[in-house]
């Protein structure tokens, strides 16, 4: 969305930033992708004009999901024979 309001093609950015990489393979987007989420999203916000609230959402989901799983080692769990 935001290449597309910028009048860029997303699909040529991305072919660009693989051309010559030298790692492995360049991280896709996704879920989860570490640390960078909140550095990248901000910087996108700012670019966007704070028209990226989907960035923002993502932010949220992913820290959410730390707690969820945070709640989830502290509750007993039952096993069955």
């Amino acid at each position: 969305m935001i290449a597309k309001s910028a009048g860029a093609d997303y699909q040529a950015i991305m072919k660009a930033m693989k051309h010559n990489y030298r790692a492995p393979r360049l991280p896709r987007p996704g879920f989860f992708r570490g640390p960078c989420l909140f550095k990248d999203t901000m910087q996108l916000a700012a670019y966007a004009r704070n028209q990226f609230a989907l960035g923002h959402a993502a932010m949220h989901v992913n820290e959410g999901l730390v707690l969820q799983l945070v709640d989830d080692c502290g509750t007993p769990m039952t096993y069955r024979k």
